[in-house]
């Protein structure tokens, strides 16, 4: 038994026999207030009386306790039952968000290689357009100097 029970029925017990000695006492009357008349029970039969109330006593105090246990019992598997439905809902929960975490971090990991792929198509489109412009200038620049050798060929031909 836990100490909270063991102290419960020790104060019914104690609860019992108290109120048993004090029945026992309610029945003498002080000498002072009794007559020649009274008639007075024999000390076996009141100590037979508080035997049979201290008795009863017990047995209501038994009772009181069994009821505070099954109580207690009942009160102790209403909350196992309570923790179980909490816990599995806790689990429940934490799948469902690391369900949720997961499908974030693929979506996250789609978005950057999206990213990703946007960037280096956007470096290749630079990358050929330097090239491109390079190789214009470069042709440019080789009309030009074929044109100007072409017409320094045609000043020395004409000076010969």
């Amino acid at each position: 038994m836990k100490n909270s029970m063991k102290r419960t029925i020790g104060m019914a017990m104690l609860m019992a026999l108290t109120a048993g000695g004090l029945a026992a006492c309610d029945k003498e009357e002080p000498a002072d207030a009794t007559d020649d008349t009274s008639t007075e029970q024999p000390a076996d039969q009141t100590a037979d009386d508080s035997a049979a109330t201290a008795d009863e006593e017990m047995d209501n105090a038994a009772t009181a306790a069994d009821e505070a246990t099954d109580s207690a019992e009942e009160a102790a598997t209403e909350a196992g039952e309570t923790m179980d439905e909490a816990a599995d809902d806790a689990a429940t929960a934490a799948e469902e968000a690391g369900s949720e975490v997961g499908d974030a971090a693929t979506e996250a990991g789609d978005a950057m290689g999206e990213a990703a792929d946007d960037a280096m198509n956007q470096a290749e489109d630079a990358v050929n357009g330097a090239i491109d412009d390079a190789a214009d200038s470069a042709k440019e620049a080789m009309d030009g100097t074929e044109a100007d050798a072409d017409a320094s060929a045609e000043g020395e031909a004409t000076t010969n």
